[in-house]
């Protein structure tokens, strides 16, 4: 898996310059917890891995977890 992320992280990047045409947020009123590019780049990174919401969401917060105590 660590052989895989350096393919992942080139692809998310190359996800988020193409969704750079897409204004940061929808509206005024938004969260703004992440832009719209962000949100994309993990739906294509979810579809890209062939995996449900909750098991990309499980992995995610592993990540996340992983790098807080790193």
């Amino acid at each position: 898996m660590e052989r895989d992320k350096p393919r992942y992280l080139e692809f998310i990047n190359i996800a988020v310059e193409l969704a750079s045409s897409i204004p940061p947020y929808s509206s005024k009123y938004s969260r703004k917890d992440f832009t719209q590019q962000q949100l994309l780049a993990l739906y294509v990174l979810k579809q890209k891995s062939k995996m449900s919401y909750d098991d990309f969401r499980t992995r995610d917060s592993a990540m996340l977890e992983l790098r807080e105590n790193v």
